[in-house]
C-alpha cells in the first residue's frame, strides 16, 4: 500500500531523471493547466525519479507568491509567454538548467543559439532577468555546472574556451 501511494505521488516522468532540469507537471504526458499547474526542480538519476515542488516565491519587493499554479502563472507573465509549453526546455531553441536559489534571485544556465549555454540571473521579473556574462563568447557553450551558493556567494564551474574549465565566483565586476 505504501509503494502504491508513493507511485501515485510521483509523476515518474523521464525529465525527472535529469538533475537541475525544470519539470512542469503533466498528466499522461500532457502539460497540466488551470489550477493543476506546478513546477519541480528535478533531482533524479537513471534509476530514480525525483523533484522538489516549488510552492512559493519571495520577491525582492517583499511580496510573496504562494501556490504552485500561481508560480507558473508568474513565470509566464515574467517571460511574456502565454503557454507553459513555451517554458519547456527546447522551446524557442532555449534550454534552462541548473536552477539554483541565490538570495532573492534564481541563478540558472540558459542554452541559446547566440550565446550557447551561459549563466543567467533572475529576480522573478522580466526586467530583472538576464545574461550575467558570455563566459565563452559567441555561440560556444561555457559548459557551466555545479552552481553552488556558499557564504552568500555564487560559485560555478565553466569553460571560457581559452583556459579550460575553471571555478568562477559571481560578484563585483560582472
Amino acid at each position: 500500500e505504501q509503494a502504491h501511494q508513493l507511485a501515485r505521488a510521483q509523476h515518474r516522468d523521464p525529465v525527472q531523471q535529469h538533475p537541475g532540469r525544470w519539470y512542469f507537471h503533466r498528466t499522461g504526458g500532457t502539460l497540466r493547466g488551470g489550477s493543476f499547474k506546478g513546477l519541480d526542480l528535478a533531482f533524479g538519476d537513471a534509476a530514480s525519479f525525483g523533484g522538489v515542488l516549488f510552492r512559493s516565491l519571495a520577491k525582492p519587493d517583499g511580496s510573496v507568491i504562494v501556490g504552485p499554479s500561481l508560480l507558473v502563472d508568474h513565470l509566464l507573465k515574467s517571460t511574456t509567454h502565454t503557454r507553459v509549453a513555451d517554458l519547456e526546455p527546447g522551446a524557442m531553441s532555449a534550454e534552462v538548467n541548473n536552477l539554483t536559489p541565490f538570495g532573492c534571485r534564481l541563478a540558472f544556465t540558459l542554452d541559446q543559439p547566440a550565446t550557447g549555454q551561459e549563466l543567467w540571473l533572475s529576480d522573478g521579473s522580466a526586467a530583472g532577468t538576464g545574461l550575467v556574462r558570455d563566459v565563452n563568447p559567441g555561440p560556444a557553450d561555457a559548459d557551466i555546472w555545479h552552481l553552488a551558493v556558499l557564504g552568500g556567494q555564487l560559485y560555478f564551474n565553466a569553460d571560457d574556451g581559452v583556459d579550460g574549465s575553471s571555478i568562477y565566483l559571481y560578484g563585483e565586476g560582472w
